[in-house]
């Protein structure tokens, strides 16, 4: 990530908007090769909920675009791939530090891709795929727990930006994924990583969803991957990291807080109490434990 995502003050939400122009941007210098690119990550909050309810704080942003290649893409020849490499290249993007699947570049700001993946035989999870195998100084991608859940789970969103470097406006279509698979994104990521802000993301989800946890329960029930066993675990994960205030994910919500001036147990009540409220929601459809 283009942070450690250790703290609320390491992100700017006035910046969201220049940044999802950077990320259309990238998008739209797929081509046909877009509509196989699944936004995951940092961005998917603000874009399945632009605008939370009176009250509710907007998200605070992110600074990268993750996004996760579908199976149709993955799946093909070397040149998918070799196609998306080049079509970055041509947008000013560069491979950061010889790291194959981050690649920096930006016009207006500054904006980190990250590529990812779903498993399947002969991709382990964690380790970096590339038809053919992982060539240095090539377009690789890391393989991702979930990315098959990502995959099942996208749906379309258009977007209407100001394309940077007085690009014009325009509207563009953009391939999310939806709560379910982001939550089970999440779920995982807060097990396997020491990254704060993966429990804000949970957390400001479930809150700031159109009616709350009560609204967003019905949308995940009616995803295709509602009844997955990955996705049962994924909940089950959640009821785990926020189980109670001294939960690993109820702790990382509220250090992701720190220097706020808030009370770190409250932040932490607050967590729980939002994924447990959830977790009910569901359980009369699904039996999670």
């Amino acid at each position: 990530m283009a942070t450690d995502g250790g703290s609320y003050g390491e992100y700017d939400p006035a910046i969201r908007s220049g940044l999802l122009a950077e990320a259309v941007r990238v998008v739209r210098s797929f081509s046909f090769a877009g509509a196989h690119v699944v936004v995951v990550g940092g961005l998917v909050p603000s874009l399945l909920v632009p605008q939370p309810e009176a009250g509710l704080e907007p998200h605070v942003g992110t600074n990268d675009l993750d996004l996760c290649l579908r199976m149709a893409l993955v799946d093909g020849d070397v040149g998918s791939y070799e196609r998306l490499e080049t079509s970055l290249k041509v947008a000013g993007f560069v491979m950061m530090s010889g790291v194959s699947w981050r690649w920096k570049g930006g016009v207006s700001l500054p904006l980190t891709v990250e590529f990812f993946c779903p498993p399947k035989e002969g991709r382990e999870i964690g380790r970096l795929y590339r038809p053919g195998g992982v060539v240095g100084g090539k377009l690789s991608a890391v393989v991702l727990a979930m990315g098959g859940l990502v995959d099942l789970d996208a749906r379309d969103i258009e977007v209407e930006v100001n394309l940077p470097g007085d690009g014009g406006k325009t509207r563009q279509p953009l391939k999310v994924v939806g709560p379910a698979g982001y939550l089970a994104a999440k779920a995982d990521a807060l097990r396997r990583r020491n990254k704060p802000k993966d429990a804000y993301d949970i957390v400001w989800l479930a809150e700031c969803w159109p009616g709350g946890q009560a609204g967003l329960a019905p949308v995940i029930r009616e995803s295709s991957i509602f009844n997955d066993p990955l996705f049962k675990d994924s909940l089950r994960t959640l009821r785990q990291e926020f189980a109670d205030i001294e939960a690993e994910g109820a702790k990382k919500y509220a250090r992701f807080f720190n220097g706020s001036g808030r009370d770190m147990d409250q932040l932490a009540r607050r967590a729980v109490g939002a994924i447990q409220q959830l977790l009910q929601e569901l359980t009369a459809f699904m039996q999670v434990g």
